[in-house]
């Protein structure tokens, strides 16, 4: 369920006019951007951007990019974008970082789309960085990483409702063989993944566990190092739950000193209007703690605003990081 609270009544033309006044002149009316892009859903948004370009014969994201700065500015820019560019930036992102963080963000978004939203990123991606998504994979990665990335780019997982119970047994038990091998059979547990769709996935994993008396991602993660044992466990745990994922992920990228922006912009931005509430949920059931309270001693000022605001956080919320404390008042 989403957590935004849309104006379902919003006028396009005010809104593209609100946000050229708060885009003028020295600095950016922090308090106005937010107030309309935050309570905009993505078709709203769409129409945003299209009409400020024509209107004002700017881009709306690059004049957004030019008014503000840091983790603010890549927080809107990413919200403003459609779903397919959005997705390409983080890709392009993730792979230029050279990290296992920056891999694991591009299996998270490359496992999780289906065929028809996968040929959208790889259209949108040529389009902004001309050149396309596999070639970039090659450029910029390596060995099993490599060969796992590009086959979940390559590989139609269509989506299903039921998984298919021998399947399961079979891949289950193909799973088995490959990491009893010696050396392991690493080409067959990246088909495996690669090929299958989270609920088919999840449902091999349960049944090898039914099967085996123990997990298959806890032996991969004790009988394969590296960066490789992790890309394998973001499509594994991404199967097996979701909501529990990106709870969990979210929680680790605010945990201990210092905040991992990219990763808890990445999911705010991209779950804010598709199952965010559930994500607060269990969030809150693993760690007798509000996300929003965590955010609010992880973040500070407009940045942190922005995305209490994603989250569908209270006034009091929001006032407890000082900044525009009168906009919900408005909007009544």
């Amino acid at each position: 369920m989403s957590t935004i609270a849309v104006d379902d009544d919003a006028d396009t033309n005010v809104d593209c006019i609100e946000l050229r006044s708060a885009l003028e002149g020295i600095g950016c009316d922090k308090q106005t951007l937010m107030g309309v892009v935050c309570r905009r859903n993505q078709q709203q948004r769409s129409n945003i951007r299209h009409m400020y370009g024509k209107k004002y014969e700017e881009d709306l994201i690059k004049r957004l990019q030019s008014k503000l700065h840091g983790n603010f500015q890549n927080a809107v820019a990413l919200w403003m974008c459609d779903p397919a560019e959005r997705d390409a930036v983080v890709i392009k992102n993730g792979l230029n970082s050279w990290t296992n963080k920056g891999l694991c963000a591009v299996v998270e978004i490359i496992y999780a789309r289906t065929p028809l939203e996968m040929d959208a990123i790889r259209r949108a991606y040529r389009v902004m960085y001309k050149c396309s998504v596999e070639q970039q994979i090659g450029l910029k990665s390596s060995g099993d990483e490599k060969k796992l990335l590009l086959a979940l780019v390559r590989e139609d997982r269509p989506a299903i409702i039921e998984p298919d119970m021998e399947s399961a047994k079979t891949d289950a038990e193909g799973l088995l063989k490959a990491i009893s091998s010696r050396p392991i059979d690493k080409s067959s547990i990246v088909k495996t993944i690669s090929i299958r769709s989270p609920i088919q996935l999840k449902a091999t994993l349960d049944y090898y566990k039914k099967e085996n008396r123990h997990s298959f991602g806890k032996l991969v993660k004790q009988e394969i190092n590296g960066n490789f044992s992790a890309l394998l466990g973001v499509a594994m745990k991404y199967a097996k739950s979701r909501i529990n994922y990106f709870a969990k992920t979210l929680y680790k990228s605010m945990k201990g000193l210092g905040t991992d922006d990219a990763t808890l912009v990445r999911i705010l931005v991209m779950r804010a209007e598709i199952d965010m509430q559930e994500i607060k949920t269990q969030f809150y059931k693993k760690y007798r703690r509000t996300l929003e309270s965590m955010m609010i001693s992880d973040t500070s000022g407009s940045y942190a605003s922005f995305l209490l605001f994603l989250v569908g956080a209270t006034q009091d919320e929001i006032q407890a990081v000082g900044k525009i404390k009168h906009l919900f008042t408005s909007w009544r």
